[in-house]
Protein backbone atom coordinates (compact mmCIF):
# COMPACT_ATOMS: atom_id res chain seq x y z
CA UNK A 1 0.00 0.00 0.00
CA UNK A 2 2.88 2.38 0.77
CA UNK A 3 4.29 1.87 -2.74
CA UNK A 4 0.90 2.59 -4.29
CA UNK A 5 0.49 5.75 -2.21
CA UNK A 6 3.92 7.00 -3.24
CA UNK A 7 3.20 6.07 -6.89
CA UNK A 8 -0.06 8.02 -6.74
CA UNK A 9 1.60 11.05 -5.14
CA UNK A 10 4.38 11.16 -7.73
CA UNK A 11 1.97 10.70 -10.64
CA UNK A 12 -0.43 13.25 -9.20
CA UNK A 13 2.32 15.84 -8.94
CA UNK A 14 3.48 15.06 -12.48
CA UNK A 15 -0.09 15.41 -13.75
CA UNK A 16 -0.41 18.81 -12.04
CA UNK A 17 2.86 20.01 -13.55
CA UNK A 18 1.66 18.95 -16.99
CA UNK A 19 -1.66 20.67 -16.36
CA UNK A 20 0.24 23.85 -15.48
CA UNK A 21 2.06 23.64 -18.82
CA UNK A 22 -1.21 23.12 -20.66
CA UNK A 23 -2.69 26.10 -18.81
CA UNK A 24 -0.04 28.24 -20.48
CA UNK A 25 0.38 26.70 -23.92
CA UNK A 26 -2.67 24.46 -24.37
CA UNK A 27 -4.99 25.19 -27.27
CA UNK A 28 -8.54 26.41 -26.74
CA UNK A 29 -9.96 23.45 -28.69
CA UNK A 30 -8.30 21.04 -26.25
CA UNK A 31 -8.84 22.87 -22.97
CA UNK A 32 -12.02 24.78 -23.64
CA UNK A 33 -10.39 28.02 -22.52
CA UNK A 34 -8.22 30.53 -24.39
CA UNK A 35 -4.47 30.06 -24.71
CA UNK A 36 -2.66 31.74 -21.84
CA UNK A 37 -5.77 31.88 -19.66
CA UNK A 38 -3.78 30.81 -16.59
CA UNK A 39 -1.47 33.78 -17.15
CA UNK A 40 -4.39 36.19 -17.34
CA UNK A 41 -5.82 34.61 -14.18
CA UNK A 42 -2.53 35.25 -12.40
CA UNK A 43 -1.72 31.61 -11.62
CA UNK A 44 1.81 31.47 -10.27
CA UNK A 45 2.74 28.00 -11.41
CA UNK A 46 6.14 26.36 -11.46
CA UNK A 47 6.34 27.26 -15.17
CA UNK A 48 6.02 30.95 -14.32
CA UNK A 49 8.26 30.68 -11.26
CA UNK A 50 11.05 28.92 -13.19
CA UNK A 51 10.98 31.41 -16.05
CA UNK A 52 10.81 34.35 -13.64
CA UNK A 53 13.75 32.96 -11.67
CA UNK A 54 15.79 32.67 -14.89
CA UNK A 55 14.75 36.11 -16.18
CA UNK A 56 16.52 39.44 -16.02
CA UNK A 57 14.78 42.58 -14.81
CA UNK A 58 13.35 43.46 -18.23
CA UNK A 59 11.88 39.99 -18.77
CA UNK A 60 10.48 39.92 -15.24
CA UNK A 61 8.62 43.17 -15.91
CA UNK A 62 7.20 41.70 -19.14
CA UNK A 63 5.98 38.59 -17.30
CA UNK A 64 4.42 40.65 -14.51
CA UNK A 65 2.68 42.93 -17.02
CA UNK A 66 0.61 39.96 -18.25
CA UNK A 67 0.34 37.83 -15.09
CA UNK A 68 -3.05 38.52 -13.55
CA UNK A 69 -4.00 41.04 -16.25
CA UNK A 70 -7.41 40.01 -17.61
CA UNK A 71 -7.12 42.77 -20.22
CA UNK A 72 -3.72 41.72 -21.58
CA UNK A 73 -3.72 41.71 -25.37
CA UNK A 74 -3.35 38.46 -27.25
CA UNK A 75 -0.02 39.75 -28.58
CA UNK A 76 1.25 40.38 -25.04
CA UNK A 77 0.07 36.94 -23.92
CA UNK A 78 1.74 35.19 -26.88
CA UNK A 79 4.97 37.13 -26.31
CA UNK A 80 4.91 36.14 -22.64
CA UNK A 81 4.35 32.49 -23.53
CA UNK A 82 7.33 32.70 -25.88
CA UNK A 83 9.35 34.28 -23.08
CA UNK A 84 8.35 31.51 -20.63
CA UNK A 85 9.50 28.98 -23.20
CA UNK A 86 12.77 30.81 -23.97
CA UNK A 87 13.59 31.11 -20.26
CA UNK A 88 13.21 27.35 -19.76
CA UNK A 89 9.97 27.41 -17.80
CA UNK A 90 8.12 24.95 -19.99
CA UNK A 91 10.95 22.54 -20.81
CA UNK A 92 12.18 22.45 -17.22
CA UNK A 93 8.74 21.66 -15.81
CA UNK A 94 8.05 19.06 -18.52
CA UNK A 95 11.35 17.35 -17.69
CA UNK A 96 10.50 17.38 -13.98
CA UNK A 97 7.11 15.79 -14.66
CA UNK A 98 8.76 13.07 -16.75
CA UNK A 99 11.31 12.41 -13.99
CA UNK A 100 8.53 12.02 -11.43
CA UNK A 101 6.78 9.43 -13.62
CA UNK A 102 10.05 7.58 -14.16
CA UNK A 103 10.52 7.49 -10.36
CA UNK A 104 6.96 6.26 -9.88
CA UNK A 105 6.90 3.36 -12.38
CA UNK A 106 9.32 1.04 -10.50
CA UNK A 107 7.19 1.36 -7.36
CA UNK A 108 4.56 -0.74 -9.10
CA UNK A 109 6.93 -3.72 -9.03
CA UNK A 110 5.98 -4.11 -5.34
CA UNK A 111 2.40 -4.91 -6.36
CA UNK A 112 1.51 -8.48 -7.39
CA UNK A 113 0.95 -8.88 -11.12
CA UNK A 114 -2.68 -8.13 -11.94
CA UNK A 115 -4.82 -6.26 -14.45
CA UNK A 116 -4.89 -3.34 -11.97
CA UNK A 117 -1.11 -3.09 -11.87
CA UNK A 118 -1.02 -3.21 -15.66
CA UNK A 119 -3.60 -0.42 -15.79
CA UNK A 120 -1.42 1.72 -13.52
CA UNK A 121 1.59 1.08 -15.78
CA UNK A 122 -0.53 2.19 -18.76
CA UNK A 123 -1.61 5.31 -16.91
CA UNK A 124 2.02 6.18 -16.14
CA UNK A 125 2.90 5.65 -19.81
CA UNK A 126 0.03 7.93 -20.81
CA UNK A 127 1.35 10.64 -18.50
CA UNK A 128 4.89 10.37 -19.89
CA UNK A 129 3.63 10.59 -23.46
CA UNK A 130 1.04 13.32 -22.86
CA UNK A 131 1.23 15.94 -25.60
CA UNK A 132 1.59 19.64 -24.89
Amino acid sequence: VNAVAKFAALCGTAFQLQDDILGVIGQEETLGKPIGSDLREGKRTLVVYTAYHNAGDRERRRIMRVLGNQNASETDVLETISLLRDLGGIDSVAARAKTLIEEARPLLDAIPDSPYRNLLYQWADFLINREF
